[in-house]
């Protein structure tokens, strides 16, 4: 969370989850049948999976 004001840790731990679920369930819908994973690393979370665009039409 980036904000000029102090942020409680419970309040950022909710918003870190509800992230996190949202995240979960939207990922499946735009990249169905891909393996996507939501990664931590240190404090931020990557999407780390299969982001190819498919076959090429030039082959």
């Amino acid at each position: 969370i980036r904000t000029l004001f102090p942020v409680k840790e419970e309040d950022r731990q909710a918003v870190e989850q509800a992230s996190k679920e949202y995240l979960k369930q939207i990922i499946p819908r735009y990249l169905p049948g891909r393996k996507i994973e939501l990664k931590r690393d240190g404090n931020v979370y990557k999407l780390v999976g299969d982001f190819s665009l498919g076959s090429s039409s030039n082959s």
